[in-house]
């Protein structure tokens, strides 16, 4: 559906986002921004609804409203909001408020009789969203069992964690954190093929306050736009003091069992008391997207157990797409952990199999997707000292897998 003032249409059936490319981070900053605008008029709407003298701190709590954000790294498990049917909130009642119970919108959303009319445009959805609805399968239980330990992301809640790790990002490197990138852009609903896509390109159909169209330039700093991530205080921190408390923050959250265990503990309650290196292997995967039916899933399995997946979404339907998995549950899971580095190579380099999973529940063969190539890479890393210091990363080394159909055991 076109946006009021969102730059030229090529008509193509790609959508404004561009998956698959560079702009996807800084696009979707925008993106983030003006639903955060919506969210927050939507919520200063229902706050007037309540009486004095709580009017004024439900117009304050909604002035501070933020979007939510799932950090599927620290936590793999589906959000606990999503899987409540019901939620209670305080409701004006006859002059007061009092508690109530409300259909949980997180659980299942139920769709706008307009939007089922087509008036956003084309609209083949069920009437409300559904998760887990194969014979069999209960949520949050099945998603749970599928995304542990595996890169099986939902994407409810995902986007501003996007946004959050790129931040992250930019602090680590704000001495460089401009974005510097050009490319040929694939076809989209405003942008025609082969269009040159640099910083200084529009992010349509989003639109700054002067009238002019958002770029990837205009949107680098999060701090420009009046919000931050914990644990950056753009106020009272140089960039240097924020680089070391994502540092920290990083390791808290995303560290060896061993600094998770410590958390609160000074930079100095992580020595170790001798340097440990650990190996950890990864599986490149490259396909040509026509040469599928989107949207999808490539999933990888190592002596018949998932080792790791690569979604594929509907868009854009034709351009290479690239993922790196990692592979180290799976190697653990298989049995392979504990053998040299030249034996767990062998293992999956001969026992990597391959399935291609369509949305109607069918698969794809793989002699029909001649692109798919994958490659597996085993690099070492040094876990830091202290909170204060990220990992050392060895050089990886990585060699191509021919793809196996998986096999099916009677």
């Amino acid at each position: 559906m076109a946006w009021s003032g969102g730059g030229p249409q090529t008509g193509a059936d790609a959508g404004y986002c561009p998956h698959n490319q560079v702009l996807f981070g800084t696009w979707h900053r925008g993106y983030l921004s003006l639903y955060e605008q919506v969210l927050v008029r939507q919520a200063k709407r229902i706050a007037i609804s309540y009486p004095e003298p709580h009017k004024r701190k439900y117009l304050e709590a909604a002035e501070s409203l933020r979007i939510a954000y799932w950090d599927w790294a620290e936590n793999h498990q589906v959000p606990p909001v999503t899987a409540m049917p019901t939620v209670i909130v305080n409701k004006p009642v006859a002059g007061l408020v009092q508690p109530a119970s409300v259909r949980n919108p997180l659980y299942r959303f139920k769709y706008p009789q307009s939007a089922l009319d087509g008036y956003f445009g084309r609209f083949d959805g069920t009437n409300s969203t559904r998760r887990c609805a194969n014979d069999g399968e209960t949520y949050p239980e099945t998603a749970n069992e599928k995304l542990a330990g595996f890169n099986l992301k939902e994407k409810t809640l995902h986007h501003a964690n996007v946004d959050r790790l790129i931040a992250f990002w930019q602090s680590l490197h704000f001495e460089n954190a401009k974005m510097h990138f050009s490319y040929t852009s694939n076809e989209m609903f405003a942008t025609p093929a082969g269009t040159t896509v640099t910083p200084q390109y529009p992010i349509w159909p989003f639109m700054g306050s002067g009238g002019s169209p958002l770029t990837s330039e205009s949107v680098t700093h999060v701090r420009d736009w009046g919000y931050t991530y914990e644990p950056m205080r753009f106020w009272d921190q140089a960039p240097g003091e924020t680089k070391m408390a994502v540092r920290r923050t990083v390791n808290l959250l995303y560290g060896p069992s061993e600094q998770q265990r410590k958390r609160g503990l000074s930079p100095q309650g992580l020595r170790r008391r001798k340097e440990v290196t650990k190996r950890e292997y990864f599986a490149k995967v490259e396909v040509e997207r026509g040469e599928l039916e989107l949207p999808c899933q490539v999933q990888l399995y190592l002596k018949g157990k998932l080792a790791g997946s690569f979604t594929l979404l509907d868009m854009p339907k034709k351009g290479k797409s690239y993922d790196e998995i990692p592979l180290s549950r799976g190697v653990e899971v298989a049995g392979f952990r504990g053998l040299s580095s030249k034996s767990v190579l062998g293992d999956v380099e001969y026992g990597l199999e391959v399935v291609i999973n369509n949305l109607d529940g069918t698969t794809t063969p793989l002699d029909r997707v001649p692109s798919l190539k994958i490659e597996v890479e085993d690099v070492n890393f040094v876990a830091p000292d202290s909170l204060n210091e990220l990992p050392t990363i060895g050089e990886a080394q990585c060699r191509a897998v021919k793809a196996r159909p998986l096999t099916i055991s009677n």
